[in-house]
């Protein structure tokens, strides 16, 4: 009895020893899959807005303010609520793919292409394989257009966001 008695109060420490080499991986675990799941979350949000844009775009675009205009406040209502957005791309092509410019042709028919950058605020603590280090993340979205586009918006657009847009 005399050796069982010696044994359990040399094991006394054992569980906090245990639980200090386990507990900050534990910890790194749970908050990567709350950062991931944030992630998912703005993306998913983002990616709508994407498809909402480019399914604006391609009813009506008539010139290029009204377009960023219009796609910074469907950002703005249907975007991820922790992410900001800070630049658009909309190219118009024959093709769905983007390869394929289209003619200067009247009433040409093709896809626009639309890729929104967001600035994320709450993503970038942990590295993940959705935003960049910086919180940044990117989405797009295709969609065949109704109406061509006219003038200088044929040739596309590529500009940041205004921090406050006129939105009615």
């Amino acid at each position: 009895m005399g050796r069982a008695r010696r044994a359990a109060r040399d094991d006394a420490g054992t569980a906090a020893v245990e639980f200090a080499i386990v507990a900050p991986l534990v910890f790194f675990l749970l908050f990567w899959t709350f950062e991931v799941g944030w992630e998912l979350f703005e993306l998913q949000g983002a990616q709508a807005t994407a498809t909402a844009v480019a399914r604006d775009v391609g009813l009506d675009a008539t010139s290029a303010t009204d377009v960023l205009n219009r796609a910074t406040c469907l950002a703005l209502r249907n975007g991820p609520g922790g992410a900001r957005l800070t630049h658009i791309r909309i190219g118009f092509s024959r093709d769905a793919g983007g390869k394929v410019g289209l003619p200067l042709t009247q009433n040409p028919t093709g896809y626009v292409t639309v890729l929104l950058t967001y600035k994320s605020k709450l993503a970038g603590v942990l590295p993940t394989p959705i935003a960049s280090r910086d919180g940044t993340f990117s989405t797009s979205a295709v969609s065949r257009f109704q109406q061509a586009p006219l003038g200088a918006l044929l040739s596309g657009l590529d500009a940041a966001v205004p921090l406050l847009p006129s939105c009615s």
